[in-house]
Protein backbone atom coordinates (compact mmCIF):
# COMPACT_ATOMS: atom_id res chain seq x y z
CA UNK A 1 0.00 0.00 0.00
CA UNK A 2 1.36 3.43 -0.99
CA UNK A 3 1.37 5.67 2.09
CA UNK A 4 3.59 8.46 0.75
CA UNK A 5 2.03 11.84 1.41
CA UNK A 6 -0.59 10.52 3.79
CA UNK A 7 -0.93 11.58 7.41
CA UNK A 8 0.23 9.05 9.99
CA UNK A 9 -3.07 9.56 11.79
CA UNK A 10 -4.94 8.27 8.71
CA UNK A 11 -3.01 5.03 8.26
CA UNK A 12 -5.16 2.95 10.59
CA UNK A 13 -2.24 1.98 12.82
CA UNK A 14 -2.75 0.85 16.42
CA UNK A 15 -3.30 3.86 18.69
CA UNK A 16 -0.09 3.41 20.76
CA UNK A 17 2.00 3.23 17.58
CA UNK A 18 0.31 6.29 16.08
CA UNK A 19 0.89 8.22 19.30
CA UNK A 20 4.57 7.26 19.31
CA UNK A 21 5.05 8.38 15.70
CA UNK A 22 3.34 11.73 16.32
CA UNK A 23 4.93 12.45 19.70
CA UNK A 24 7.12 15.54 20.07
CA UNK A 25 9.58 13.77 22.34
CA UNK A 26 12.01 11.14 21.01
CA UNK A 27 11.28 7.44 21.45
CA UNK A 28 14.10 4.91 21.81
CA UNK A 29 13.68 1.19 21.07
CA UNK A 30 9.99 1.07 21.97
CA UNK A 31 8.32 -2.25 21.18
CA UNK A 32 4.92 -2.05 19.50
CA UNK A 33 2.54 -4.80 18.39
CA UNK A 34 0.35 -4.71 15.31
CA UNK A 35 -2.11 -7.38 14.25
CA UNK A 36 0.67 -9.66 13.01
CA UNK A 37 4.03 -7.96 13.50
CA UNK A 38 6.37 -6.92 16.31
CA UNK A 39 8.05 -3.56 15.63
CA UNK A 40 10.85 -1.70 17.40
CA UNK A 41 10.32 2.05 17.01
CA UNK A 42 12.82 4.91 17.25
CA UNK A 43 11.84 8.53 16.61
CA UNK A 44 13.91 11.70 16.57
CA UNK A 45 12.15 15.06 16.05
CA UNK A 46 13.95 17.40 13.65
CA UNK A 47 13.97 21.07 14.56
CA UNK A 48 15.84 24.21 13.66
CA UNK A 49 14.09 26.73 15.80
CA UNK A 50 10.81 25.16 14.78
CA UNK A 51 9.56 21.63 14.40
CA UNK A 52 10.15 20.43 10.87
CA UNK A 53 9.24 16.79 11.24
CA UNK A 54 10.42 13.54 12.73
CA UNK A 55 12.90 10.92 11.60
CA UNK A 56 11.42 7.49 12.26
CA UNK A 57 12.99 4.05 12.04
CA UNK A 58 10.93 0.88 12.25
CA UNK A 59 12.54 -2.51 12.73
CA UNK A 60 10.49 -5.62 12.15
CA UNK A 61 11.62 -8.14 14.79
CA UNK A 62 8.73 -10.58 14.36
CA UNK A 63 10.92 -13.45 13.18
CA UNK A 64 13.49 -12.72 15.89
CA UNK A 65 10.78 -12.86 18.55
CA UNK A 66 9.57 -16.16 17.11
CA UNK A 67 13.07 -17.63 17.24
CA UNK A 68 13.51 -16.39 20.81
CA UNK A 69 10.23 -18.06 21.73
CA UNK A 70 11.44 -21.35 20.27
CA UNK A 71 14.72 -20.98 22.16
CA UNK A 72 12.84 -20.35 25.40
CA UNK A 73 10.78 -23.48 24.76
CA UNK A 74 13.89 -25.59 24.24
CA UNK A 75 15.53 -24.06 27.29
CA UNK A 76 12.45 -24.78 29.39
CA UNK A 77 12.44 -28.44 28.35
CA UNK A 78 16.17 -28.70 29.03
CA UNK A 79 15.80 -27.24 32.51
CA UNK A 80 12.87 -29.53 33.25
CA UNK A 81 14.83 -32.59 32.12
CA UNK A 82 17.82 -31.45 34.16
CA UNK A 83 15.64 -31.22 37.26
CA UNK A 84 14.27 -34.71 36.68
CA UNK A 85 17.78 -36.07 36.14
CA UNK A 86 18.97 -34.35 39.32
CA UNK A 87 16.16 -35.90 41.35
CA UNK A 88 16.86 -39.34 39.88
CA UNK A 89 20.59 -39.00 40.63
CA UNK A 90 19.89 -38.08 44.25
CA UNK A 91 17.66 -41.13 44.68
CA UNK A 92 20.19 -43.41 43.03
CA UNK A 93 22.98 -42.10 45.27
CA UNK A 94 20.82 -42.76 48.32
CA UNK A 95 20.19 -46.35 47.23
CA UNK A 96 23.89 -46.93 46.51
CA UNK A 97 24.90 -45.46 49.87
CA UNK A 98 22.46 -47.69 51.74
CA UNK A 99 23.81 -50.75 49.94
CA UNK A 100 27.40 -49.74 50.74
CA UNK A 101 26.39 -49.47 54.39
CA UNK A 102 25.12 -53.04 54.26
CA UNK A 103 21.49 -52.03 54.53
CA UNK A 104 20.21 -53.73 51.39
CA UNK A 105 16.69 -54.21 52.72
CA UNK A 106 16.30 -50.50 53.43
CA UNK A 107 17.77 -49.70 50.01
CA UNK A 108 15.19 -51.92 48.33
CA UNK A 109 12.39 -50.37 50.35
CA UNK A 110 13.53 -46.84 49.52
CA UNK A 111 13.86 -47.62 45.82
CA UNK A 112 10.44 -49.27 45.70
CA UNK A 113 8.78 -46.35 47.48
CA UNK A 114 10.42 -43.83 45.14
CA UNK A 115 9.37 -45.79 42.06
CA UNK A 116 5.80 -46.02 43.32
CA UNK A 117 5.76 -42.28 44.04
CA UNK A 118 7.14 -41.42 40.60
CA UNK A 119 4.66 -43.77 38.91
CA UNK A 120 1.77 -42.29 40.89
CA UNK A 121 2.77 -38.79 39.75
CA UNK A 122 3.04 -39.91 36.14
CA UNK A 123 -0.32 -41.68 36.32
CA UNK A 124 -1.95 -38.59 37.83
CA UNK A 125 -0.66 -36.27 35.12
CA UNK A 126 -1.25 -38.61 32.18
CA UNK A 127 -4.74 -39.57 33.33
CA UNK A 128 -5.68 -35.88 33.32
CA UNK A 129 -3.60 -34.76 30.35
CA UNK A 130 -2.69 -37.44 27.84
CA UNK A 131 -1.53 -34.92 25.22
CA UNK A 132 2.17 -35.94 25.14
CA UNK A 133 3.85 -32.53 24.85
CA UNK A 134 1.77 -31.05 27.64
CA UNK A 135 2.17 -34.11 29.87
CA UNK A 136 5.96 -34.09 29.41
CA UNK A 137 6.10 -30.38 30.22
CA UNK A 138 4.02 -30.78 33.38
CA UNK A 139 6.10 -33.72 34.63
CA UNK A 140 9.29 -31.73 34.12
CA UNK A 141 7.86 -28.60 35.73
CA UNK A 142 6.72 -30.67 38.71
CA UNK A 143 10.32 -31.72 39.34
CA UNK A 144 11.52 -28.13 38.92
CA UNK A 145 8.91 -26.81 41.33
CA UNK A 146 9.74 -29.50 43.87
CA UNK A 147 13.40 -28.44 43.82
CA UNK A 148 12.27 -24.93 44.74
CA UNK A 149 10.01 -26.04 47.56
CA UNK A 150 6.75 -25.68 45.65
CA UNK A 151 4.15 -28.40 45.06
CA UNK A 152 2.76 -28.47 41.52
CA UNK A 153 -0.53 -30.28 40.99
CA UNK A 154 -2.89 -30.81 38.07
CA UNK A 155 -6.49 -29.98 38.97
CA UNK A 156 -9.13 -32.70 39.00
CA UNK A 157 -11.21 -30.94 36.35
CA UNK A 158 -8.35 -31.09 33.84
CA UNK A 159 -8.84 -33.22 30.76
CA UNK A 160 -6.96 -32.99 27.49
CA UNK A 161 -6.60 -36.05 25.29
CA UNK A 162 -3.98 -36.60 22.63
CA UNK A 163 -4.90 -34.92 19.35
CA UNK A 164 -7.13 -32.24 20.87
CA UNK A 165 -4.69 -29.33 20.59
CA UNK A 166 -5.97 -26.64 18.22
CA UNK A 167 -4.12 -26.70 14.89
CA UNK A 168 -3.51 -22.98 15.31
CA UNK A 169 -1.41 -23.65 18.43
CA UNK A 170 1.90 -25.39 17.62
CA UNK A 171 3.32 -27.51 20.48
CA UNK A 172 6.34 -25.21 20.86
CA UNK A 173 4.01 -22.22 21.43
CA UNK A 174 2.08 -24.21 24.02
CA UNK A 175 5.33 -25.01 25.83
CA UNK A 176 6.30 -21.34 25.80
CA UNK A 177 2.93 -20.09 27.04
CA UNK A 178 2.27 -22.65 29.76
CA UNK A 179 5.93 -22.92 30.74
CA UNK A 180 6.15 -19.17 31.37
CA UNK A 181 2.89 -19.16 33.33
CA UNK A 182 4.08 -22.02 35.55
CA UNK A 183 7.52 -20.46 36.08
CA UNK A 184 5.95 -17.16 37.13
CA UNK A 185 3.55 -18.95 39.47
CA UNK A 186 6.39 -20.92 41.10
CA UNK A 187 8.35 -17.70 41.59
CA UNK A 188 5.31 -16.10 43.22
CA UNK A 189 4.51 -19.05 45.49
CA UNK A 190 7.98 -20.04 46.68
CA UNK A 191 8.90 -19.07 50.20
CA UNK A 192 5.32 -19.15 51.45
CA UNK A 193 3.66 -21.70 53.71
CA UNK A 194 2.32 -24.72 51.80
CA UNK A 195 3.51 -23.22 48.53
CA UNK A 196 1.48 -24.70 45.70
CA UNK A 197 0.81 -24.15 42.01
CA UNK A 198 -2.33 -25.63 40.46
CA UNK A 199 -2.55 -26.15 36.70
CA UNK A 200 -5.80 -26.68 34.83
CA UNK A 201 -5.79 -27.77 31.19
CA UNK A 202 -8.92 -28.82 29.35
CA UNK A 203 -10.72 -28.55 26.05
CA UNK A 204 -14.00 -26.66 25.91
CA UNK A 205 -15.44 -27.19 22.47
CA UNK A 206 -12.93 -25.85 19.98
CA UNK A 207 -11.10 -23.85 22.66
CA UNK A 208 -8.16 -24.80 24.86
CA UNK A 209 -8.40 -23.54 28.43
CA UNK A 210 -5.19 -23.15 30.41
CA UNK A 211 -5.32 -21.84 33.96
CA UNK A 212 -2.46 -21.51 36.45
CA UNK A 213 -3.14 -20.54 40.07
CA UNK A 214 -0.66 -20.14 42.90
CA UNK A 215 -0.60 -19.47 46.63
CA UNK A 216 1.55 -16.37 46.22
CA UNK A 217 0.57 -12.83 47.21
CA UNK A 218 -0.91 -11.97 43.82
CA UNK A 219 -0.19 -9.08 41.48
CA UNK A 220 0.82 -5.80 43.09
CA UNK A 221 -2.12 -3.40 42.45
CA UNK A 222 0.41 -0.80 41.31
CA UNK A 223 1.45 -3.13 38.48
CA UNK A 224 -1.99 -4.45 37.52
CA UNK A 225 -2.34 -2.13 34.52
CA UNK A 226 0.96 -3.40 33.13
CA UNK A 227 -0.10 -7.04 33.43
CA UNK A 228 -3.69 -6.93 32.26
Amino acid sequence: EDVVGRSVADLGLPTPLTSALLASEPRVDEVHLTASRVLVVNTSPVSGGERRGTVVTLRDVTELQSLMGELDSERGFTQALRSQAHEAANRLHTVVSLIELGRAEEAAGFATAELELAQALTDQVVSAVSEPVLAALLLGKTAQANERGVELVVSEDSGLDDGLLPRSLPPRDLVTILGNLVDNAVDAARGGLRARVTVTARAEGAELVLRVADTGPGVDPAHADLVF
